[in-house]
């Protein structure tokens, strides 16, 4: 059963509903509330959003996020900065500044597209953010059956926190045989009333409500005509000047190559002369700002580098093209379906990404919710996801610094192979307790409050920038998850495991940062030990100035087996920047079986303060949890 709570003021975000969460497993439910409806994010045929307006729309609140979207950064290149570019560039095949990735994602494992999770950890959470440019919305339920989709609220939270645009989906699927009621809807959205596209006002007014970043479109009923082409093209630029007049120019508008200037279903599998319509004007003036290239260009070696000089020529960045990859329904990675036939083909990586030149274009993905569904299969939870999204966009290794491919994945390098890590992690107050916005319960200063499987990423962290970098002088003996068994804030912490010889520190590289240190600004961090030993976990910072050196903060030491806590000052660091973030793990005697948990890093200016408690709660409804019968 979920509760939906609300403060004076407030606007119904994740952590309210976080909070109603807590207020369950306390039993503090009043006895005289009422089952109502689930909420639900809003989903639209093109007449329908026409009449739909957030003051009359009684699940409008609860999807809507205010979370702004964070600055972010990733390595320079060498020739702009060489010292920057070794420490935070992991893997030296990956090209900094060149293509991007935008995965487009399915959610849909739950009843209702619930704007603030669910009582279920099946359900995808994406924890690799830092990979991804920006992310498409595909699905939030088994039961989307609408043309224009928006995206939930904590998934919007979560995005924005890393620096990650997210879109909301316009899709007319594929039909082999005349489809009437899809095409009728085609030509509801291309509606014109005088100058003005009344759906493409409503478009923009859910985007500025609900908080993200523009829309996807995806056209490939092969009805079309020229004249719904051309309409289509006005309608894109109709967006795009409208937004930028009522202070939303920050809308985005990607389209999917399907449908062809002349109206025809025509994928060019490329970007051509033929689609190119769509994101620029004859003239110049820009249309869409990025295009999802379809998917054949895997057997076409001129594809992607004709698509590239095209692009230039016509003074638009190549990486403003996403060459599709089809990755979902649990297919080998490093192969794609034979668009004429049954068969898999392997991808030409090399179309994509030559050896040693400038990428062609960036990549798009279909199916960026492979890792959670395998990772899922037989019940396997979250912390098998991990493992599958580690593979997935780390390598096959599960280090972004070792990407080589192996026998089980013969064509399959992971994406940090090409494309450099993103952070996030710029300003301060930067807290993290590892909570990965899912678990099996949910703990408030290391002890459970909530028992039962969640997910919500409106609680989400930043997690750590690279999954997983160990480095010693020694033998690796230690290996890094994230850990759903235990944690000191939310459903998740850092665990360490392994072994550690004498006097060979194991160091974990784990955040890319840009954070100011300040004459008042200090670090803090909460740890644990499964038993007592002589063992230490030390934070490891580096400096913009010196960026080879590693300062390290006072030792905690796992004298006992409780969450302890360790501060360390930084004001000796004033006026320099921290680029670096690490665990070093240690021992003067060698430990045969050794684990610790990392619950928070805090590094903040000036004392630390505890929020006033919330006050005037009020319970606005109830709803049944139907895996709770």
């Amino acid at each position: 059963m979920t509760a939906f709570t609300s403060t004076p003021n407030s606007s119904h975000s994740g952590k309210a509903i976080a909070l109603s969460l807590a207020l369950l497993a306390a039993g503090n439910l009043p006895s005289h509330a009422q089952y109502e409806f689930t909420p639900a994010a809003p989903q639209w045929n093109p007449t329908e959003i026409l009449n739909w307006s957030p003051s009359t729309d009684p699940n409008a609140p609860y999807n809507r996020s205010t979370e702004p979207l964070a600055t972010r950064f990733t390595a320079p290149k060498a020739s702009e900065n060489a010292a920057l570019n070794a420490l935070w560039n992991v893997n030296p095949h990956a090209r900094p500044g060149e293509a991007r990735l935008q995965p487009i994602t399915t959610f849909n494992t739950i009843p209702v597209a619930s704007p603030n999770g669910y009582r279920t950890y099946k359900l995808c959470a994406p924890r690799m953010c830092q990979d991804t440019e920006d992310m498409v919305f595909w699905g939030g339920s088994d039961r989307d059956t609408k043309t224009i989709l928006t995206p939930t609220a904590h998934t919007i939270d979560a995005a924005h926190r890393n620096g990650v645009r997210v879109y909301g989906k316009i899709f007319y699927g594929w039909n082999g045989s005349p489809d009437n009621v899809a095409l009728q809807r085609i030509r509801d959205l291309l509606v014109k009333n005088g100058n003005t596209f009344p759906v493409a006002d409503k478009l923009i007014e859910a985007a500025v409500y609900y908080g993200f970043d523009g829309w996807f479109i995806n056209q490939e009923n092969y009805q079309t005509t020229a004249t719904d082409a051309q309409n289509m093209r006005d309608f894109i630029q109709y967006f795009r000047t409208k937004a930028a007049s009522v202070g939303a120019s920050h809308l985005r508008f990607v389209w999917y190559d399907a449908m062809a200037e002349d109206g025809s279903r025509n994928f060019q599998n490329a970007y051509t002369t033929t689609n190119d319509g769509y994101l620029r004007k004859p003239t110049g003036e820009r249309l869409s700002d990025s295009m999802f290239l379809n998917f054949w260009w895997y057997n076409n070696a001129n594809a992607l580098t004709d698509s590239r000089a095209l692009a230039l020529s016509q003074g638009i960045n190549p990486y403003d093209l996403y060459a599709g990859i089809w990755t979902e329904n649990y297919r080998k990675l490093g192969v794609t379906p034979d668009p004429n036939g049954a068969n898999e083909l392997a991808i030409t990586w090399d179309y994509l990404f030559p050896e040693g030149q400038p990428h062609n274009t960036s990549v798009g993905i279909y199916g960026g919710e492979t890792p959670f569904f395998k990772g899922m299969l037989n019940d396997g939870g979250p912390t098998k996801v991990n493992q599958q999204e580690e593979l997935y966009w780390s390598g096959p290794n599960g280090d972004p610094t070792n990407t080589t491919t192996t026998a089980t994945y013969p064509n399959w390098n992971g994406f940090a192979h090409y494309i450099p890590a993103n952070s996030a992690v710029t300003t301060l107050p930067f807290i993290t307790n590892f909570n990965a916005g899912q678990g099996v319960r949910y703990h408030i200063d290391g002890t459970p409050s909530m028992a039962g499987q969640w997910t919500n990423l409106s609680v989400q962290d930043l997690l750590p920038t690279w999954r997983w970098i160990v480095t010693t002088t020694g033998t690796k003996s230690i290996t890094p998850v994230i850990d759903y068994a235990d944690a000191y804030y939310g459903g998740s912490s850092l665990k360490a495991s392994g072994s550690l010889a004498a006097d060979v520190p194991q160091e974990v590289k784990l955040y890319q940062t840009q954070l100011n240190v300040q004459a008042n600004t200090s670090l803090r961090f909460i740890h644990k030990s499964s038993a007592a030993s002589a063992a230490k976990i030390e934070i490891g910072l580096a400096f913009e100035d010196a960026p080879t050196t590693m300062v390290y903060s006072t030792a905690g030491l796992a004298t006992d087996t409780n969450w302890t806590t360790t501060d360390f000052p930084l004001s000796a660091h004033a006026g320099k920047k921290i680029v670096l973030i690490t665990a070093r793990y240690s021992s003067p005697s060698a430990i045969a079986s050794y684990t610790s948990n990392l619950g928070r890093i805090q590094i903040s200016n000036g004392a630390t303060s505890t929020p006033s408690a919330p006050s005037a709660l009020a319970v606005e409804g109830q709803a049944l949890n139907p895996d709770e019968g």
